[in-house]
């Protein structure tokens, strides 16, 4: 057996956790005999949080595990949350016929009709679509078309008027 060398305030708080998981006493607010968690979970303290970080886990127990885990998740959540969003990119016509749902026809006249110039990155035949950016530049093109188009109504009173 390895015996490794611990520090002192490390050592002292893995003792108090196995001596209160032996006695069934409540560890990090979860009664080891019942099993049972009060609500809200208690925070672990900054040495308990130090010795469950310096501990292998198979060596914890499912009350520390779960209590080491509670204290990580709000964190990991807040880091995710501020994280940009990245970009989402197409190559080639074959990529944007997908993204669109079309043949590579329609996707090619797309592109040389210049509505998605804005999003298109080209150098020699290779092509990088920024994906969002042209479905965003589309559908503006859809609703400019539709704002200057006449409506069913309009046509119907146009042709009434001449006959």
């Amino acid at each position: 057996m390895i015996n490794k060398q611990f520090p002192s305030e490390v050592a002292a708080a893995v003792g108090q956790i196995v001596l209160q998981s032996q006695m069934g006493m409540p560890l990090n607010g979860v009664n080891l005999n019942t099993g049972k968690t009060p609500l809200p979970p208690q925070t672990l303290s900054s040495e308990e949080y130090n010795a469950l970080l310096q501990m292998p886990l198979w060596q914890m127990t499912g009350a520390q595990y779960k209590s080491f885990m509670e204290s990580i998740i709000p964190n990991m959540v807040m880091s995710l949350q501020q994280a940009p969003p990245q970009k989402r990119y197409v190559y080639g016509i074959d990529g944007l016929a997908k993204l669109i749902g079309k043949s590579k026809n329609t996707a090619q006249r797309l592109k040389s009709s210049g509505i998605i110039d804005d999003a298109i990155i080209q150098n020699g035949r290779t092509i990088m679509i920024d994906a969002d950016l042209a479905l965003e530049l589309m559908h503006q093109n859809d609703a400019r078309e539709k704002a200057q188009k006449p409506s069913l109504g309009q046509k119907f009173r146009k042709e009434v008027q001449y006959v």
